[in-house]
């Protein structure tokens, strides 16, 4: 229930739900995209707050897909032009949810991304949304989700359960933390289904050490 995960949110941070959000995951398939939209879905309609989706998995993107909105141009246009332009942003059939999908596809996603903390492509947007929530590559296999994670207020990450490995889950978790340690919590799949099946989805807090995510009780 992501109204419920979005009070947990603002629980851990003291009171407001952080204003950039960044979801990942340790392996491909684990619902990151999916998890990351039905977030931005529900601060957009149940909270009333502009939020805009931003796709930065520049290798593999579904964003578009699942938003259903043209991928091009997009971030990495952004990106290469240093600002924003309306074209980049999709507006979607909430009245206050918006997507800027991936855009043109690049031979080096990891650089162009590296330039994206302090940009002027990410003041426009932190500018712009009350809320601006960024769905990342897996973090173990690439860097892209590591290189943005002292820029954002808190770190989702996203976990099948029963397929991925335990040590893969630790870890993808031990990655965010040793970046910057505002993991917010994780958020475990066990169903294969899409928009707008996502209250089938369950969120729970995370401890730092491996201890305490072990003997964690679902919230």
């Amino acid at each position: 229930e992501f109204r419920r995960m979005a009070r947990k949110l603002s629980k851990k941070n003291g009171g407001d739900i952080p204003k950039t959000i960044l979801f990942t995951s340790a392996n491909r398939g684990e619902g990151k995209t999916t998890a990351a939209a039905c977030l931005a879905i529900t601060l957009a309609k149940h909270y009333r707050k502009r939020v805009v989706l931003v796709d930065c998995d520049l290798r593999k993107p579904r964003t578009h897909t699942l938003m259903e909105v043209a991928q091009r141009p997009g971030l990495s246009d952004a990106l290469d032009r240093g600002n924003l332009l309306g074209s980049d942003i999709r507006p979607t059939a909430l009245d206050t949810l918006y997507v800027v999908p991936s855009g043109a596809r690049r031979d080096e996603p990891t650089w162009l991304l590296e330039s994206l903390p302090g940009s002027r492509v990410m003041a426009e947007l932190l500018g712009s949304f009350d809320h601006v929530i960024l769905d990342t590559a897996p973090n173990v296999a690439v860097p892209d989700a590591l290189l943005l994670t002292a820029d954002v207020d808190g770190v989702v990450l996203v976990l099948r359960a029963g397929i991925t490995p335990r040590e893969v889950i630790h870890r993808g978790v031990q990655l965010q933390l040793d970046e910057k340690e505002n993991v917010l919590g994780l958020i475990v799949n066990n169903l294969e289904r899409v928009l707008p099946y996502y209250y089938d989805y369950k969120y729970y807090g995370y401890g730092a050490s491996e201890s305490e995510s072990s003997s964690r009780e679902e919230e």
